[in-house]
């Protein structure tokens, strides 16, 4: 299944600001606080772990919005194109 890692992205944006009170504005110079935001988003699956409550969705799902974020700070900051597709 090939994903809409634009969509994707953009959530992320609006995730970091909502849940971490963090700003993504695909630039380098935010990639500090995308490194802060991947730490506080390890510690909530650590948390889910503890509760028994990880489970295979959850994991891909952090790791899918995440990386879509990158990938298309990557693709601002260097161009070209790339594409992510998901395996069930």
């Amino acid at each position: 299944m090939n994903v809409d890692t634009i969509s994707l992205a953009n959530y992320a944006v609006k995730a970091a600001k909502e849940r971490f009170g963090l700003t993504l504005d695909f630039s380098e110079l935010t990639l500090p606080n995308f490194e802060n935001l991947l730490v506080l988003a390890t510690k909530h699956i650590d948390d889910y772990k503890s509760e028994g409550k990880v489970t295979y969705k959850i994991i891909q799902r952090t790791a899918t919005v995440w990386g879509s974020y990158l990938g298309e700070v990557m693709r601002h900051e260097l161009g070209g194109e790339w594409l992510l597709t998901l395996i069930d």
